[in-house]
């Protein structure tokens, strides 16, 4: 169609449709009053609106410092107030000899406090009594230290309980054997007492990093110590300048408010001051942002300039044509409508002339045709939505136990689930319901409603950080799939703290979680859930309610996880000698050194530590109580498990002493045998455990002394003395066989005639007939 066609054809559908004067006169009026609106508005709100920015930036920037410094720098004096409270910090700072073994505490201490932050650049161990420092450098004289800066603070400076915090100077600095001179750091000073100090330096450049001071033109920050020197700035060389002559300065600490903001002229212009002062370390915050009427850093100012001139010529020429182009397609979408009876709300009519004609209301007609097509697709959707999320379901279950990658052929299968996780990251997840504790155990609810309780509110927190996609398993566990763009370990586990507080609150029941490693390929989740399982398995070392993240394991290497003989020697040793302190102690040290192993190695170095206590108690004729095979000590906890065998060990120790004991006196021992033996002759239940019981021994342990002191067998000697009074009362008295048999306990008169015949080769009448006799010749 040609030009001039198209302006024909415009001409008519103007003076015809009263819908298309609406849209140009729309465009028209729109155009000239944005325009209007553009210039005034805008360039009475811009300029404010940067400010605002600027203003915020400014609160952000001062709020931020604070805040690093309130937590960074607390720790470290935190850090550094344990260490001094330490017995040993004092024998090196306060003590007047100086040995190796302070050397190598000196260096301990040292380095701890290095390692505790990455801001801490050296430690110095000062001992005025002894006149040495230690640093990274070893031990060296007082006089003879480079950095002499530090002894005239001190001679300044008034024992004191309360530090000096952030003191900032140059001094030189000894890495990797090279010296950096006049490297800026700000110096801790702990100087209670006048025998000695401990001075922490801080890395200025690590510490002004860690705060990223605003690096606008219009904002300046400075922060300065209790000492009135700037300890940091966005103005590098105002580092160490003496701030308390400036009047600003001055004037913030004058003020009674501790934080606050106000206007203050400097030269021509006027400058908005925000200030914290004298709050947690002493450290004076002053954040100050340049007034201005026009912002020359604010690019959107020249853009405007620029556009509006184009925008007032341009937009006159498009409200013509775009009022066209909205209402030619409105036109052609009526045609198309009336054509498609499915999409028609109702039939096309036929005029006389043959002629279509388009329904009366137009706006109403396709409103109507719109909705259908909403109505259809809304319906298509949720058929599609169901069917991928139950086939996304499927193979996401397949993909957890795929450890051959042979599911990476399905590409189209993973391109879809690809595309309902938006971000490139994922993880996955295991939460597993607890066994019950004492306190739960009268507690029984349905395990499938328990995983369900966890899995919606686990869901519903996580969902707030994470995209969470639940995989339906046989396994007891409950899984997630997370995924995020950028991986945030302490926000989940934040959130799964919150999860826990409130089911145990509300539903009494504990879970643990295990969080697996972070994998960008989704053919790759097998592997995050074996590390996931893994981490889970940590419960065990910490018990019940517990949250462990793969990522933050630090097993033992595998060629390190053997068994520590020589602490299980040791505590076998300790047993042996009856010292139930000694053997609790290297327990707790057992259970130290395997607590960083697998878990199916912990178990196995448990069982072997029981095996050789077993065998110690069988030497010693030691009954053991309790289970200890490996099932029953997989259900159980490494804190549990610790406590038992601190309990074996002193059930072990207890019943060696009774042993020892009891060897000491084995001559009275054995004349309580005989003595008991001789009382309880008629006892029917006279026998070697009732002779145990009496004197409060092992059965295995009194035969053995028995035997060792007579020779004899404790069961024969008993045999010997009952035999003995049964011929004496055959011979001697006229008592009968009955009378004899019940006299001496013996259950049936059967068992009394064998006993006899066994023991004589004679009948119990054999024998008083035969040596009666005999008696009687003689």
């Amino acid at each position: 169609m040609s030009i001039k066609n198209v302006i024909r054809t415009m001409n008519q559908e103007y003076r015809s449709s009263i819908y298309y004067k609406k849209v140009l006169y729309s465009y028209l009026l729109a155009t000239c009053v944005i325009f209007l609106l553009f210039i005034i508005i805008v360039f009475l709100f811009m300029n404010r609106d940067y400010r605002d920015t600027l203003e915020g930036m400014q609160e952000y920037t001062i709020t931020q410092a604070y805040n690093v410094n309130q937590t960074t720098l607390k720790d470290i004096i935190s850090y550094c107030y344990n260490i001094l409270d330490r017995t040993s910090t004092g024998n090196i700072l306060y003590g007047d000899t100086y040995s190796n073994a302070l050397a190598l505490e000196a260096n301990e201490l040292s380095t701890s406090i290095r390692m505790a932050s990455s801001l801490v650049n050296s430690v110095y161990l000062i001992n005025f009594q002894t006149g040495t420092i230690h640093d990274h450098a070893g031990r060296t004289a007082i006089g003879n230290h480079s950095d002499s800066e530090i002894f005239h603070i001190l001679e300044d400076m008034t024992p004191s309980i309360r530090p000096l915090f952030c003191y900032p100077r140059y001094i030189d600095c000894l890495t990797d054997g090279i010296i950096h001179r006049d490297v800026p750091v700000l110096t801790m000073v702990f100087y209670s007492t006048p025998a000695g100090a401990m001075v922490v330096n801080l890395d200025y450049q690590a510490y002004s990093d860690m705060l990223s001071l605003s690096d606008s033109e219009y904002i300046d920050i400075v922060l300065v110590s209790s000492a009135g020197k700037v300890m940091s700035a966005s103005n590098p060389d105002l580092f160490g300048t003496d701030y308390r002559e400036n009047e600003l300065y001055r004037r913030i600490q004058d003020s009674a408010e501790n934080r606050g903001s106000f206007s203050y002229r400097q030269g021509p212009g006027r400058q908005s001051v925000r200030y914290i002062k004298n709050i947690g370390l002493g450290i004076t915050y002053i954040c100050s942002l340049n007034n201005m009427y026009i912002y020359p850093e604010n690019s959107a100012m020249s853009m405007l300039f620029r556009y509006s001139a184009v925008y007032l010529g341009v937009g006159l020429v498009l409200s013509l044509l775009l009022s066209w182009i909205i209402y030619n397609p409105l036109r052609q979408l009526k045609t198309y409508i009336s054509a498609h009876p499915a999409l028609s709300s109702e039939e096309p009519k036929e005029p006389d002339g043959g002629q279509e004609t388009m329904p009366g209301n137009d706006f109403d007609y396709l409103s109507q045709a719109y909705q259908k097509i909403l109505n259809i697709n809304t319906d298509l959707q949720q058929v599609s939505h169901a069917y991928m999320k139950d086939k996304n379901k499927q193979f996401l279950k397949s993909l957890l136990t795929d450890t051959s990658g042979s599911l990476s052929q399905y590409s189209a299968e993973l391109e879809a689930l690809n595309a309902s996780l938006h971000e490139k990251d994922n993880l996955i997840l295991l939460l597993g319901i607890d066994p019950p504790t004492a306190e739960q155990s009268g507690i029984h609810v349905e395990a499938s409603l328990l995983k369900y309780v966890v899995q919606n509110v686990t869901e519903e927190l996580l969902s707030s950080t994470v995209i969470v996609q639940h995989i339906e398993t046989d396994s007891p566990f409950v899984v997630f799939l997370l995924n995020f763009s950028e991986p945030n370990t302490e926000e989940i586990v934040r959130l799964l703290q919150e999860a826990q507080g409130f089911i145990e609150k509300h539903y009494k029941i504990t879970f643990s979680a295990g969080i697996g490693d972070t994998v960008e390929e989704l053919t790759e989740l097998s592997l995050s859930y074996q590390s996931a399982y893994e981490a889970f398995s940590q419960r065990f070392v910490t018990g019940n309610g517990s949250i462990h993240a793969a990522a933050g394991l630090r097993l033992a290497p595998a060629l390190e996880q053997t068994y520590p003989f020589e602490i299980g020697d040791a505590l076998l040793g300790a047993v042996k000698s009856l010292s139930p302190e000694t053997a609790s102690g290297y327990v707790r040290d057992f259970v130290g050194a395997v607590r960083d192993y697998r878990i199916e190695q912990i178990l196995c170095s448990i069982l072997q530590l029981t095996t050789s206590l077993r065998r110690l108690e069988l030497m010693n004729y030691i009954a053991a109580e309790g289970d200890w095979d490996y099932k029953a000590l997989e259900q159980s906890t490494l804190q549990d498990i610790e406590a038992r065998l601190c309990a074996r060990c002193a059930s072990d120790i207890e019943q060696l002493a009774k042993a020892k004991e009891a060897d000491s006196g084995k001559k009275e021992l054995i004349d309580e045998i005989h003595r008991l033996v001789e009382e309880n002759i008629y006892n029917p239940d006279l026998s070697v455990g009732f002779l145990a019981n009496q004197v409060h021994l092992s059965v295995n342990y009194l035969r053995n002394v028995f035997k060792e002191n007579t020779g004899d067998s404790l069961s024969g000697y008993i045999t010997q003395k009952k035999l003995a009074l049964i011929c004496s009362l055959l011979l001697d008295t006229d008592m009968s066989l009955s009378e004899i048999s019940d006299k001496l306990g013996f259950s049936t008169k059967n068992y009394f005639f064998t006993f006899v015949k066994k023991h004589t080769g004679m009948t119990p009448g054999d024998y008083r007939k035969k040596m009666g006799n005999s008696g009687g010749e003689s």
